[in-house]
């Protein structure tokens, strides 16, 4: 799977053609911050580590990915992807791209990325992460695992690689929120959860995102308190 980026570089060439935007290891500036906020399928084994740049990015893990769903129940099909019904247009407020570098790696303007990154002002906050060996939980959000704010309740993550066994508990975490929850129905807060990158302070990877739902909404997502209340906007380097 190393050629992801190669193997859709010709559909990424007619995209921009299109659209003329920036195009970001498999993400696209204009659609971000929301392009962030992709899940990886829990299914299948988690990898230990991301194999490929940039963590930030699809690219960087095996197996199928989504985005976020509307769950509104009076559309025709309740469960169409976002990006059509385009919640985080309805008054959210997201995270702020002040810049998105990502310089390729050889000719192939749409192949592997040499580095990159994306300098974001945004909000972070320390959590916990959780397994949670409960169907009932796994069946509203097809996953085992959860991440933890103090004085709030267990809200559900998507993981991009394992960071431990199930029944332990992952600290020295971080939520970094993308979106937040507009004045419509049907939308939530959305966070990545990232960590500082191995022998840097300034510098942080994502290794999953998260829903600020709870089950006690149940299929209706909804955001029942902020994560992140009025803490301090960062500029935080997303790599």
């Amino acid at each position: 799977m190393d050629d992801k980026l190669a193997a859709l570089s010709g559909i990424a060439a007619l995209m921009k053609n299109k659209t003329e935007g920036m195009y970001a290891a498999g993400l696209w500036k204009a659609s971000m911050p929301f392009d962030l906020l992709w899940r990886c399928d829990q299914t299948g084994d988690l990898s230990t580590k991301k194999e490929r740049l940039s963590s930030r990015s699809w690219i960087s893990v095996d197996g199928a990915v989504k985005w976020p769903m509307s769950l509104e129940t009076n559309q025709e099909q309740p469960l169409q992807y976002i990006n059509s019904t385009a919640y985080f247009e309805c008054g959210a407020l997201g995270a702020e791209v002040c810049e998105v570098v990502c310089p390729v790696a050889g000719s192939n303007d749409f192949g592997q990325v040499a580095f990159g990154k994306i300098i974001l002002r945004t909000r972070l906050i320390e959590a916990t992460v959780r397994s949670v060996p409960d169907n009932d939980w796994v069946g509203l959000y097809d996953t085992h695992w959860a991440v933890h704010v103090p004085g709030l309740n267990l809200a559900p993550l998507w993981l991009d690689i394992c960071l431990g066994k199930m029944g332990t508990t992952v600290e020295s975490i971080y939520l970094m929120v993308v979106m937040s929850p507009g004045q419509a129905d049907w939308t939530w807060e959305e966070a990545l959860l990232v960590r500082r990158k191995l022998g840097s302070m300034d510098e942080f990877e994502r290794v999953g995102v998260a829903a600020n739902v709870c089950p006690k909404t149940r299929t209706k997502w909804t955001t029942l308190r902020s994560w992140f209340g009025s803490s301090e906007i960062w500029e935080v380097v997303l790599v």
